[in-house]
């Protein structure tokens, strides 16, 4: 999280990602407010452009080319980003109910939430088709939709409901796509048909007589059946019922009748229409209320009904960013004048497309070409955004060149384990610190595991653990999750149970409601996650800083024979991670607006994901060593390892698992701010010149937050230890190496490049070249806790 000098003065929420609020986004991006914070909550990260949905179903688009990537953009504002979808809004308390968060509160709130097919107005419809809005909804459902198309081997019967122009443009690309697909797969295409239903006398009503007729022959040139003037009254499994009693069989029914409005909006006491849409003034702001703004297909526009057409809400988009600002400043609210007649492009599945304005209908496949361009031209305004300036560090006169350099990096220092202090600082640093010795502290300073061991006279050891860092991400929600979970996780590696917490906090200066709804959010999250460890935060220690920052002093309780230490890897064991790396490099991606939302995103949902059960599966498969992946990366807590084991290892560097956008990442040059640091530690690596180029070399440096376990189990137990982890929510999963006896190199550790080495040493268990299972051996721990 960057630092934020000014403190929050006003906090604005935007609900939505609609094409209105990612310009008022990147309006303020480039003109900012100081003491003006942004929030985002949207449902899905990945926001779809109307425009360009049936370019993307056709297979003319990418999924990337038809999404606006949320994450960089508000970065870009400095705004908060929460995945999270909107239930309900407390009007009295000015905060708004989320599904998976604590009340979010807001000073100024926008909704920009679109609408959904009105499945509910036809029996059937809501359980028996598929309703095309919200979009982001529509994607996933249309790629199972083609699924069964395909296992079918291409026999289906398609059937959509509603012909305006959002419809026809639709099941023209839906025709394409599907006889595309079924031609790729070397099926024949005869066994698909469409039609085309509406309740209406024709297709697209509200357009020119010439318009309708150009479609028209484009729906009979590719075998797409009409029927209007027929209202389908009841959906059943695979057909159709209409007013007249005829039926029209359907394997798969698409909706895309008149919109309805979210449902929860009902309940919020806000002004709404007859059909429950939003009401707003010329103003865009909410009838009767002069906090609340609203745009796009969720309102009704109090001067005149507009058609819900994303074309209305992206012309809103400068005028609300607009009349924000002015809310903001206390100026006099601009209208919002839509145009009478709009531009209409409507594509036909193909690159060719019709348009009509005023009345003057055109077609060809130059109109498809003007289209693509107006699109892509709206899409790189917000995927496509100007670089971010670093904020520079004061250099003393007197810094030499090396000063210099270290000084540059300041201004982007990551967060999370990406702020530690490096292990060879740190050793040096600690190198000359005698602990007062006790007999009944067994592990301590001296040794390089993960939690001290105190002897407290009981059947059970004591582990203490404590980390703390500044927050990696902009929600202090997810941090407060984040920073437990990674507390945890040392308690967990020396196969321990936690049994207490104490938390110390850092949170921003600023004003006293938004220190204590930060500071809520935070410690909530926090505790979500201790509760479900079964841990205790009995209490702890706050104070006032320039940053958020977030740590927890742990207690654990362990078995005399069960404790784990690093040291206890044992030649002919393999070598297990439980969780995919990668978050050093996505974290630093993330602050400089490089990287995607939804690598963004699944990296938190991992750095979120408890190491409680990986531990105990482990344990069930005769686990001898393990530690927590964290700031040091995947080598630097292996060679710790090593060391204290007196073994060789081999890593297989293909087979460790990554998160999705790491190797993008590395690949760019982008790299935690920690990262040359845990880099020397190279020396380790017995064949370092041919492994420093390998492309995932960069990899085995990066730190990571919250990371999984790295352990060795006995190589019979290692690949149903692996399939164990997987079913028990460890997908990624996987056997990444092997441990060797101490051999005369200096180098401990061995990169096989492309993983056949490890793969042979794993064929050994499945070729009977290991003797029967042995009896199981004393852990580490049992040998040297006594």
């Amino acid at each position: 999280m960057k630092s934020t000098v000014q403190p929050v003065i006003k906090d604005v929420v935007l609900v939505g990602a609609g094409h209105a609020h990612v310009a008022v986004l990147r309006r303020f991006g480039m003109e900012p407010i100081p003491g003006v914070r942004f929030t985002l909550i949207s449902r899905e990260v990945h926001t779809p452009y109307s425009g360009m949905l049936p370019g993307l179903i056709a297979g003319l688009y990418g999924v990337d080319d038809a999404h606006i990537d949320t994450g960089p953009l508000a970065r870009f504002t400095g705004a908060r980003l929460y995945q999270d979808e909107v239930s309900g809004i407390d009007l009295a308390n000015r905060s708004l109910i989320c599904r998976d968060r604590p009340p979010v509160p807001y000073d100024l709130l926008s909704f920009n939430i679109g609408s959904t097919p009105n499945t509910a107005s036809v029996p059937g419809a809501s359980e028996h088709a598929i309703p095309v809005k919200p979009i982001d909804g529509f994607l996933h459902r249309f790629e199972a939709l083609m699924a069964r198309v395909l296992a079918r081997q291409g026999r289906a019967q398609i059937a959509l409901v509603g012909a305006g122009a959002g419809g026809v443009e639709l099941l023209l690309s839906v025709e394409r796509r599907l006889r595309h697909e079924l031609a790729s797969s070397g099926l024949s295409t005869t066994g698909l048909s469409f039609c085309l239903i509406t309740e209406e006398a024709d297709i697209l009503p509200t357009f020119p007589a010439a318009f309708r007729k150009r479609f028209h022959a484009t729906l009979a040139e590719r075998g797409i059946a009409v029927m209007a003037g027929t209202p389908v009254v009841r959906v059943e499994s695979g057909r159709l019922v209409l007013e007249n009693g005829a039926t029209i069989e359907a394997d798969e029914i698409l909706w895309t009748t008149q919109a309805a409005p979210a449902r929860w909006l009902a309940a919020t006491g806000l002004p709404l229409d007859d059909r429950g849409f939003l009401k707003v003034d010329d103003t865009l702001r909410v009838v009767g209320h002069d906090d609340i703004f609203a745009a796009g297909d969720t309102v009704s526009f109090g001067p005149r009904a507009l058609p819900k057409s994303g074309v209305y809400a992206v012309r809103a988009g400068p005028v609300l960013a607009g009349n924000i600002r002015r809310t903001l400043t206390g100026r006099r609210l601009r209208t919002f004048r839509p145009q009478r007649d709009a531009l209409y492009l409507v594509s036909t599945g193909e690159p060719y497309a019709v348009g009509t304005r005023n009345g003057l209908v055109f077609s060809g496949r130059w109109v498809w070409r003007w289209k693509d361009w107006i699109d892509r031209r709206f899409m790189r305004k917000f995927n496509d955004l100007p670089e971010m300036a670093a904020e520079e560090a004061t250099a003393s006169p007197l810094a030499d060149r090396q000063a210099l350099k270290e000084i540059s990096a300041i201004a982007m220092r990551c967060g999370g384990c990406g702020a530690k202090v490096g292990a060879t600082v740190l050793s040096r640093a600690l190198g000359a610190i005698e602990p007062m010795p006790r007999t009944d502290v067994i592990v301590g300073l001296d040794a390089p595991d993960d939690a001290a061991i105190v002897d407290t006279g009981g059947d059970r050891l004591s582990l203490q653990t404590v980390d703390y860092f500044r927050a990696i991400v902009d929600d202090p929600y997810l941090f407060g999750k984040i920073a437990a979970n990674h507390s945890l996780g040392d308690i967990f590696a020396m196969g321990g149970e936690p049994q207490s917490a104490l938390a110390i906090a850092t949170v921003p200066y600023g004003l006293e409601a938004k220190v204590e709804a930060d500071l809520s959010a935070m410690m909530n999250g926090a505790n979500e996650i201790l509760r479900e460890a079964g841990c205790a935060l009995v209490g702890g220690h706050t104070s006032e800083g320039a940053e958020l920052s977030l740590g927890f002093a742990v207690n654990g309780l362990v078995s005399r024979s069960a404790a784990l230490r690093k040291g206890g890897l044992k030649p002919g064991d393999a070598l297990i991670i439980t969780k995919p790396i990668g978050t050093g490099t996505l974290l630093a991606a993330d602050m400089h607006g490089k990287a995607k939302a939804r690598w963004v995103m699944a990296a938190i949902a991992h750095m979120i994901h408890s190491n409680k059960n990986a531990a105990e599966i482990l344990r069930s498969h005769g686990v001898h060593a393990a530690t927590d992946i964290t700031g040091f990366g995947l080598l630097g807590h292996l060679i710790e390892m090593v060391r204290a084991s007196n073994v060789d290892v081999t890593l297989a560097i293909d087979r460790v698992p990554l998160l999705d956008g790491a190797h993008e990442s590395v690949a760019r040059g982008i790299f935690s701010s920690l990262q040359p640091q845990n880099v020397r530690l190279r020396r380790a690596i017995k064949n370092l010149d041919t492994a420093g180029k390998h492309p995932l070399y960069s990899l085995l440096f990066d730190p990571q937050t919250a990371g999984g376990l790295l352990a060795s189990v006995p190589l019979a137990e290692a690949e149903r230890c692996v399939v164990a982890l997987r079913a028990g929510g460890y997908p990624n999963a996987a056997v990444v190496g092997f441990v060797s006896p101490r051999n005369t190199a200096i180098e401990p550790v061995a990169i096989d490049l492309d993983g056949t080495l490890v793969a042979e040493v794993l064929e050994r268990p499945r070729k009977g070249e290991r003797r029967k299972k042995p009896l199981p051996e004393k852990s580490h721990a049992e040998e040297s806790v006594h």
